[in-house]
């Protein structure tokens, strides 16, 4: 009789991890979709900031290299010319920086 106990506590044993392994395989996929999902949300927004980045860029070129008064005038009239302005200090200050680290 004693055996015959210990073999269904032995059977409720294996069903009861088999379920736990059941469970730690779906929970693991989920986490392992939902991770997917994150680093997919991370590159759209990583892809987002570089767009950004170049159209500041190419509009900060265009800008520098002259843009048409009309252009200009609006320019001045948004945020767009007070970051234009930031850069150009920022440039400022990079020159004197690189003129400096030459000199030493």
């Amino acid at each position: 009789m004693g055996n015959h106990n210990f073999s269904l506590d032995w059977k409720k044993i294996q069903e009861t991890l088999s379920d736990a392994a059941k469970i730690s395989s779906r929970e693991l996929k989920r986490g392992v979709d939902e991770a997917k999902r994150q680093i997919g949300k991370v590159q759209i927004v990583q892809k987002r900031k570089e767009l950004f980045a170049e159209l500041g860029r190419n509009l900060y070129e265009a800008y520098v290299d002259g843009l048409p008064e009309e252009v200009e005038n609006f320019l001045k009239q948004t945020e767009l010319y007070e970051i234009i302005e930031d850069l150009k200090e920022t440039d400022k200050e990079l020159m004197k920086l690189r003129g400096e680290s030459k000199e030493t």
